[in-house]
């Protein structure tokens, strides 16, 4: 089995998929046009469209004809996540499994609100979900290569 990598190092990994996560969820588009559409409007047209029934996008995109679109954001808000499920203990051993999924958690909401205030994006609890999954997979990755304590 590989040598796992040492702990500064995946943190600056996780740092650094932070970031990028970052860029590509919150700041898709510039700042600027966020400030122009930015207030009280833009939060409640996010609230009239978020998707609050669980579900609901995930059929949606299941049934859908454009398979491809649909694949990617279902497959794409799984994967996206695995690495944050993999890095969080790699890079912080006293974090375990429980610790992992709650701060996950926390996460993966703290996106979502983002977007919902920020207008940067749709709040969908599928997202939620699916972005959820990617956690434990993530983790579950984590336990299987993770080298054994002698």
């Amino acid at each position: 089995m590989a040598k796992a990598l040492p702990k500064p190092i995946n943190k600056w990994i996780l740092f650094f998929y932070l970031l990028l996560l970052a860029k590509l969820v919150l700041f898709r588009v510039p700042v600027a046009n966020v400030l122009d559409q930015a207030g009280l409007q833009t939060m409640l047209e996010k609230w009239s469209t978020a998707n609050l029934e669980p579900f609901q996008t995930i059929k949606l995109y299941w049934n859908w004809n454009h398979h491809y679109w649909s694949t990617i954001n279902l497959v794409g808000n799984v994967v996206a996540l695995i690495p944050f499920g993999y890095l969080l203990p790699a890079s912080f051993p006293k974090i375990k499994f429980f610790k992992t999924i709650f701060i996950g958690i926390i996460f993966i909401l703290l996106i979502e609100f983002s977007q919902l205030f920020t207008g940067l994006g749709e709040f969908d609890v599928d997202d939620i979900l699916l972005n959820f999954f990617g956690v434990l997979i993530g983790y579950i990755l984590f336990a299987i290569r993770k080298p054994k304590r002698k």
